[in-house]
């Protein structure tokens, strides 16, 4: 289990859809195991366990959610940007990652702001 600082929001908030494509994905069976390490389906199952689900309607803008484009800067000072995309639409040239990466499971449901 990852130690999160305290969040904007007190916990990640998952947009209804991307919370049930997520769950689609977890339990879509043979080769998740390949795609992607133990420890990040672990830490994406404890995340959809405690998240807060909410429509579409009611969702704050700075959530970060399937497709949004994300910048992170390390504590070292090294930034990135990138768009959390589904697993078949991955395009590192592109800067598209996966939501089931170590990367993408990490941020999703984060706001502006939050330390992970």
């Amino acid at each position: 289990m990852m130690e999160r600082y305290p969040l904007r929001y007190g916990n990640l908030i998952l947009e209804r859809n991307d919370f049930l494509m997520v769950k689609k994905y977890l339990q879509g069976g043979p080769g998740l195991e390949e795609y992607t390490h133990d420890n990040v389906l672990a830490l994406l199952r404890e995340n959809l366990q405690k998240a807060i689900i909410m429509d579409e309607t009611n969702m704050p803008s700075e959530i970060i959610r399937l497709y949004s484009i994300v910048s992170v800067v390390s504590s070292s000072g090294i930034e990135a940007c990138f768009q959390l995309v589904l697993p078949d639409e991955v395009d590192l040239e592109r800067d598209k990652i996966s939501e089931l990466s170590s990367l993408g499971c990490s941020v999703m449901g984060l706001s502006k702001g939050d330390i992970i």
